[in-house]
């Protein structure tokens, strides 16, 4: 199964925000999920730096949209994530990718293993960019 992201699914960040929907679905998220869970989020900030398991969570400010209140759930820094209709009690399941271009790392035994020179490498992360 192929599909496209286009830009108008992403952040600025780069993120794709997907919601879980009905019937074991998937839903590009609204603006103002994007928007909200990026706030929670806090993307770009260095929360954690691996180690010990953390039991913690983080909560946006209520959200209210079309006469709903809605809040946003992260736990452990950054995954699992939810969003939560307070009205309804409809819990949904809040999955996000970072959509960017990365670059091939130089690693000499790799190289060898792929019979790959760091002249190719070069060529081709010099066609890469940090922005899509």
């Amino acid at each position: 199964m192929a599909f496209q992201i286009r830009e108008k699914h992403m952040t600025k960040d780069n993120l794709v925000i997907f919601i879980e929907g009905d019937n074991n679905q998937w839903h590009s998220a609204f603006e103002w999920q994007k928007k909200e869970f990026n706030k929670v989020l806090k993307y770009g900030t260095m929360k954690s730096m691996g180690g010990l398991y953390s039991p913690i969570y983080e909560t946006s400010n209520i959200i209210m949209k079309n006469g709903y209140r809605y809040q946003f759930v992260i736990f452990n820094h950054w995954n699992p994530c939810f969003l939560v209709n307070l009205d309804t009690k409809k819990i949904r399941e809040v999955k996000y990718y970072e959509i960017s271009k990365s670059k091939f790392h130089v690693h000499d035994s790799l190289n060898n293993i792929l019979n790959i020179s760091n002249e190719d490498i070069s060529k081709y992360n010099e066609s890469r960019n940090d922005s899509m």
